[in-house]
């Protein structure tokens, strides 16, 4: 089973829509790093199982984020702040100012 690794960032944001289970099994293998054998012993159920539910989670996840975008917009904000910083750095105070404007307005129309 190919590992995404972005899901251990999707578990952060939308565990809480989860199952404890799907929660708990899905931690076991990316955040321990526990092999599919490992956790079906853990958890007194089959390997096969715990593929389907890693699986059903990853899928339910990336349709989380789909819908809500959480991870997208974290990693637009931390454009943002890089371009911001680099700008500040380099003494451009216009595209600083640029950068510190579209931010405002993407936080007041809740972008």
């Amino acid at each position: 089973m190919a590992r995404n690794w972005d899901v251990p960032r999707l578990l952060d944001a939308y565990g809480a829509l989860l199952t404890e289970k799907q929660r708990q099994i899905t931690a076991h293998y990316y955040d321990e790093d526990l092999s599919l054998a490992e956790i079906a012993e853990n958890e007194g159920v089959t390997r096969q199982a715990v593929r389907d539910v890693i699986r059903r989670t990853e899928e339910q996840l990336a349709f989380f984020e789909e819908k809500l975008g959480l991870l997208a917009r974290a990693q637009a904000d931390e454009g943002a702040r890089a371009r911001l910083l680099e700008a500040a750095l380099k003494g451009e105070s216009d595209l600083a100012a640029r950068v510190v404007a579209y931010c405002r307005k993407e936080e007041e129309y809740g972008v």
